[in-house]
């Protein structure tokens, strides 16, 4: 199976270079992406005695509707300006019409088609006034290929240079080729579910009926449920191989009580919940990867010390990665005061400060042990950052790590435990995809303080009421976040830049008033900018979504997003969460363009009438799909070739749970039955995998 799988695409039959290229950018260069490549829509090809009996029926029929003629080639002309279509002429005793070809070769054309000899011709056709035309074919050939161009064709996704015809033929050649292996589902299941083979599945998916592109049809259902059990074995097996080493047990830390008193707010039930799953692991003799997870200000940040607190009781070293500088400054603020009352070394490393004497000093005291905790981003990554016993890594907001990102650093200790934090409430069926082999902690309180958040919706044209309305807000010296998604002009995306903005208020409400923060900035420059919104010399700060996690300014109660359409809902909770962290009744704004779509209505409906980041999370899910959910293409997360993970999710317990039984009995599939699933894993490209996965 995988050296079929695996064979190159160059190596079919009528693949030459160029055909192999085009292939290669559409769809990849093996098998498996070609025949993991499915048509996306169905047309329907009505087949025409004459083109009077066309014209007749023409008002009838639906606009994307193909028809098919079998006509005579009256005239070719060439293009009468540069650039220009060919025109052919065609006609029957009935009437006539124009075949238009763009960027085509007229001796080429010359020699294909015969003047005054009768060929079938199928296509969309296009109308203008009462004359119609048909714009590049989709066949002119003979007219004894007319069973082919009847009824409805499967339609791919196509790049510029490839057409129709050559991709279902060439996916046809490689379904002939694909090998005879042996069932891995259970028969039972099968006959239960009535599926057809995974072989016969796939034929029916390249050659589909209209009920075929439904989610339910048996033949999706079944790749979809062989792509979720690989994924599930997947995971599996990467806990076998790489965490089910022995760890190192580290026992409770007996300053834990004294430290929660001198704290000026007490523990949730729900963080105290947590901290008991976490601390129990920490104790174990397994190593821990767990997944604490928790709506904006719900206090993942105080429990991922008491975490740290564990392990540095044991001399031993831990690290906190942040996505970007200005969330790991906001951690190492929060945490140093805590870090000094114990007399904990902690200190914060990032890309501004890596190569320089501060930078220097960090890794020479890590490497030399004398350092406990360290905050740091991207720069805990580089080479010649050296631990001496690094014993847990806290990833915050993991899913902005690719997972190679985290592998490394998690290969810095030799014992290391993990501890992934997300703010980004993430939904069941992406928690059993992605971290089905972890422990999940989940955080659904709030610290009791925390008050709702109004949120409105407002048209664009009623900004100037909502910059008039800001000066009640500035009078009681609160704060204002004004979100802008660009930071310069795009004609292409028609968007409100943020420099416009900041100039635009700074107009109104003065310069010392308004701020402006980007990512385009220095480290210095976002350092003073936040610094001067904390203090309140700046109120109103003008910025793009570097600010969509980390920032704790109790005093902003307002925030306004333009284009609020253009943003996911999970994208739109984080922005929110921003404001409502002290005690003044907080708002957020989202301004919208006229005419949004279905989808961009209902995200922002959605919106306006929950604050609760889960139920946000699950319909984002179902908006977005898995595949744009948290930025999964940049970030590690699985993209499934035929699973939904919203319609299928049923199918992803049951694979879950299978997976289980399975690797209860084989957890090296070396049975009779572990080496057919091998050619299930070979299928889905899963074989290649298993060391990313244990990065969390």
């Amino acid at each position: 199976m995988e050296n079929f799988l695996n064979y190159p695409l160059s190596s079919l039959p009528g693949v030459g270079p160029r055909t192999r290229m085009l292939l290669k950018n559409l769809v990849g260069d093996s098998l498996q992406d070609l025949l993991f490549f499915f048509p996306h829509r169905l047309v329907e090809r009505l087949y025409f005695p004459s083109i009077h009996a066309y014209l007749r029926s023409a008002h009838t029929l639906k606009e994307d509707t193909f028809i098919t003629l079998i006509v005579r080639i009256n005239q070719i002309s060439r293009p009468t300006r540069k650039g220009g279509p060919i025109k052919v002429h065609v006609e029957d005793d009935t009437g006539s019409f124009d075949l238009m070809f763009f960027n085509s070769n007229f001796q080429y054309l010359q020699k294909k088609l015969m003047l005054f000899q009768d060929v079938l011709v199928s296509g969309r056709p296009t109308f203008y006034g009462k004359k119609f035309q048909i714009n590049h074919p989709d066949y002119i050939g003979a007219p004894a290929a007319l069973p082919d161009f009847r009824g409805s064709s499967p339609v791919y996704p196509l790049t510029a240079g490839l057409s129709n015809k050559v991709v279902a033929s060439v996916t046809q050649t490689a379904l002939k080729m694909a090998p005879d292996v042996d069932e891995w589902l259970r028969p039972e299941l099968l006959q239960t579910r009535q599926w057809p083979s995974w072989k016969e599945a796939l034929t029916t998916l390249h050659c589909p009926k209209p009920i075929d592109f439904l989610p339910t049809c048996p033949a999706r259902q079944r790749l979809a449920y062989d792509e979720l059990l690989a994924q599930q074995l997947t995971l599996l097996l990467s806990r076998t191989t790489s965490f089910t080493k022995s760890g190192l047990s580290t026992p409770a830390s007996t300053r834990i009580p004294s430290f929660l008193k001198s704290l000026p707010f007490e523990l949730t039930v729900c963080q105290t919940r947590v901290f008991k799953e976490i601390s129990e692991d920490l104790s174990s003799s397994r190593r821990m990867l767990r997944l604490l997870q928790g709506d904006v200000g719900s206090g993942k940040t105080v429990v991922s010390f008491l975490a740290a607190l564990q392990i540095s009781d044991q001399n031993a070293q831990v690290a906190f990665l942040a996505p970007t500088e200005i969330l790991a400054q906001q951690h190492f603020k929060t945490m140093s005061p805590w870090a000094e009352s114990l007399g904990l070394s902690l200190d914060i490393l990032s890309g501004s400060s890596s190569q320089r004497k501060h930078g220097k000093d960090v890794k020479n005291r890590l490497k030399e042990g004398v350092l406990s905790l360290v905050v740091g981003t991207h720069a805990l990554l580089e080479d010649d950052v050296i631990f001496k016993d690094l014993r847990l890594v806290v990833v915050d907001e993991q899913h902005r790590f690719g997972v190679e990102q985290r592998l490394k650093l998690f290969k810095k200790g030799r014992h290391s435990d993990i501890l992934a934090m997300s703010a980004t409430p993430i939904p069941r069926t992406l928690q059993l995809v992605n971290f089905g082999d972890m422990g999940i902690s989940v955080l659904h309180e709030k610290p009791k303080n925390r008050k709702p958040i109004t949120t409105r919706v407002l048209p664009l044209n009623r900004i100037d009421d909502v910059i008039n309305g800001i000066t009640r807000i500035l009078e009681k010296n609160q704060r204002i976040y004004w979100i802008c998604p660009l930071i310069e002009e795009s004609e292409k995306l028609d968007l409100t830049a943020a420099q416009e903005r900041f100039l635009s208020l700074q107009h109104v409400f003065g310069e010392k008033v308004v701020g402006l923060l980007h990512g385009k900035m220095k480290s210095v420059e976002k350092e003073n900018v936040m610094s001067s919104f904390a203090r309140g010399d700046i109120q109103i700060l003008v910025s793009t979504t570097v600010i969509e996690v980390g920032i704790d300014i109790k005093e902003a109660s307002l925030m306004v997003i333009e284009h609020a359409e253009r943003f996911g809902l999970s994208q739109l909770h984080q922005l929110r969460g921003r404001v409502g962290r002290g005690e003044d009744e907080s708002s957020c704004l989202l301004l919208y363009a006229e005419g949004l779509s279905e989808i961009a209505r209902s995200r922002l409906s959605i919106l306006r009438e929950t604050n609760d980041g889960f139920k946000i999370a699950e319909e984002d899910l179902r908006l977005r799909g898995s595949g744009d959910l948290l930025g999964v293409h940049q970030s590690g997360y699985d993209i499934f070739k035929v699973a939904d993970l919203y319609e299928h999710k049923d199918l992803l317990e049951m694979a879950q749970k299978e997976a289980r039984l399975i690797f209860e009995k084989d957890p090296h599939l070396l049975s009779e039955q572990g080496v057919k699933l091998r050619n299930l894993l070979s299928l889905f490209n899963r074989v290649h995998v298993l060391e990313y996965l244990t990065a969390g």
